[in-house]
């Protein structure tokens, strides 16, 4: 994670030959993660999205900030 600017993180997260990296933006009441690149993870933009590895870690950064935020 690195803090870009009040309001902006951008998230990098490596596993063996995957990886993602994405925009988390915030403030003092919600937060919304956007889709930036990642390498060997088969997205296809208006084909059929993303593989299932990218889904998980989301989702498990997304249950991470909520039990934080709660």
């Amino acid at each position: 994670m690195e803090k870009q600017n009040e309001g902006f993180i951008l998230a990098k997260y490596i596993d063996r030959h995957h990886s993602a990296i994405v925009r988390i933006d915030y403030d003092t009441s919600k937060y919304s993660i956007t889709y930036i690149t990642s390498e060997n993870l088969s997205y296809k933009k208006d084909v059929y999205g993303i593989h299932a590895y990218y889904n998980r870690w989301i989702k498990r950064l997304e249950d991470n900030i909520d039990v934080r935020f709660e």
